[in-house]
């Protein structure tokens, strides 16, 4: 799994982390 992470390292990443700030954010900016 190591290989994996270094592959989230990148763009991928920063999708997840968005993804899941993205909800809360979300709900804020609406809210």
């Amino acid at each position: 799994i190591e290989g994996e992470t270094v592959r989230l390292s990148g763009p991928a990443l920063m999708r997840r982390w968005m993804n899941s700030l993205g909800l809360r954010e979300a709900g804020r900016g609406r809210g």
